[in-house]
């Protein structure tokens, strides 16, 4: 699952994630402090990872279609994209079936962000 330029994603599932294809993630953290995206930081909350978001989208167009691509990007600062956000809660409510645990995923990675 390699592109043509040696770059691949963070992680794939070995189990199928939905509609029997499997996973592939790629996670980044975006600055909010940096001075090059203060432009996108004025527009606010979430637009950074939006914005690279879409980056990771167009980074892994050309994957093979028997796999969804999830781009997980966050801010430095704690916000998530949409559809970031939607991906968390899903394997959240996944990992809580699974476990019977109430799942805390959110907290975690913002502990584990800081």
């Amino acid at each position: 699952m390699v592109r043509q330029d040696g770059k691949r994603p963070d992680g794939l599932t070995l189990i199928p994630w939905q509609g029997g294809k499997s996973l592939a993630w790629d996670a980044t953290v975006v600055s909010t402090l940096a001075q090059s995206y203060i432009w996108h930081r004025a527009a606010g909350v979430g637009m950074m990872a939006k914005l690279a978001a879409e980056r990771k989208l167009m980074k892994y167009s050309n994957l093979p279609t028997n796999l969804i691509f999830q781009p997980i990007p966050v801010e430095n600062l704690g916000a998530f994209s949409s559809s970031s956000s939607n991906f968390i809660s899903a394997l959240g409510h996944k990992i809580s079936n699974v476990s019977g645990e109430t799942s805390f995923l959110f907290h975690r990675l913002s502990l584990a962000l800081q």
